[in-house]
């Protein structure tokens, strides 16, 4: 019960779309958590508690085709990626908004979702839509990702409705 109204409280701000649905199962608000879990590490810059988020194995491909193998190298990524803070008065943020949950085994789920990020590192007054595919494994009952896949789509409108 904890984790829907963690849910509900965090996924009003950190995902509209997701918080307005009524139909998610206990056991994809889990995964939901777990992914607000993600976003609420990244909006604080927290390198250390996103790289906590991730097996062992993760493994992590962002839109530019660039290849983090391995809890450590994701930590890196991410110590570099907030190693710079955004100029005074901007706000770096994080958004998604999940259209899919699908536990595809007893202990394996995949979540996709379109994301904004704004003012990512170096260009400040920038914003980036895409889309995420993430691929989550309960490991001593914690949802950690082993694999998250990021992509720029030619359109996010066109982006697939929650199935």
């Amino acid at each position: 019960m904890r984790t829907v109204a963690l849910f509900l409280v965090l996924g009003s701000w950190l995902c509209p779309a997701a918080a307005a649905q009524e139909d998610w199962t206990p056991e994809q608000l889990d995964v939901l958590a777990a992914v607000h879990a993600y976003l609420d590490a990244w909006n604080r810059s927290d390198a250390h508690a996103l790289a906590a988020l991730c097996r062992a194995d993760c493994d992590r491909i962002d839109a530019r085709g660039n290849v983090y193998r391995g809890k450590d190298a994701i930590f890196e990524h991410y110590a570099r990626v907030f190693a710079s803070p955004p100029p005074p008065g901007v706000t770096r943020s994080l958004a998604y908004d999940v259209f899919s949950v699908r536990i595809v085994a007893p202990d394996v789920a995949i979540v996709d979702a379109r994301y904004t990020l704004r003012s990512p590192p170096p260009r400040p007054d920038a914003t980036i839509e895409g889309m995420n595919t993430v691929v989550l494994v309960r490991t001593d009952g914690r949802w950690l990702r082993v694999a998250h896949r990021q992509r720029v789509p030619t359109s996010v409108a066109s982006a697939p409705t929650r199935n």
